[in-house]
């Protein structure tokens, strides 16, 4: 699989971590891990692009993921996660760059259909409420529903380049298989 099959969502990361530099920074306090202990999945261009990462991590770290995903530590964590830190984290999903900042989520039509999710109250800074009181009620937050429409349009170019449409590999993939997966086009899958 080529680079370039992931170039629109590398683009679309960029854009992401550029406009989060605009926003408070989130502050997480050292060894904070809470927001990587859940179970998600992720659409099929970030699932293959955290596999070319796992495939970069030392053979060790590889051989260690291999045995947390056969002996899961706790259901509800991310494989990744390792010493309160991220193995991947150069390479995190969209959920994960922009977990703890403050959401415009949409609940309606028109702006009072508007809801504001507020961020983390464990980093520095506390909640995007008070961030809000504090500065007469205005706050700048990541709004969601153009973010998941962007995504997931970079998802269908993704799926479209790698002949996935259509199959087993075109749904939202949990972050536990990920080092399962092979790559379109591969004949069987490449050991981590």
């Amino acid at each position: 699989m080529t680079c370039g099959m992931f170039s629109s969502y590398e683009k679309l990361l960029e854009k992401i971590d550029a406009y989060l530099r605009t926003l408070e920074p989130l502050g997480c306090p050292p060894d904070c891990d809470s927001c990587c202990r859940v179970s998600f999945a992720v659409f099929p261009v970030e699932a293959f692009h955290l596999l070319r990462a796992c495939r970069r991590l030392p053979k060790k770290t590889r051989e260690r993921l291999r045995g947390r995903q056969t002996n899961p530590p706790h259901a509800e964590e991310c494989l990744f996660l390792q010493d309160h830190r991220c193995l991947v984290y150069r390479d995190r999903p969209v959920i994960c760059r922009t977990h703890g900042y403050p959401l415009l989520a949409s609940e309606g039509d028109g702006p009072e259909g508007r809801q504001l999710v507020p961020g983390c109250d464990r980093a520095a800074g506390g909640s995007a409420r008070r961030i809000a009181a504090e500065v007469g009620g205005r706050v700048r937050a990541l709004q969601l529903e153009p973010l998941n429409e962007l995504l997931a349009a970079v998802n269908r170019v993704f799926l479209t380049a790698a002949g996935l449409q259509g199959t087993a590999l075109s749904g939202r993939l949990r972050v536990w298989d990920i080092p399962s997966l092979a790559f379109p086009g591969e004949r069987s899958h490449a050991p981590l």
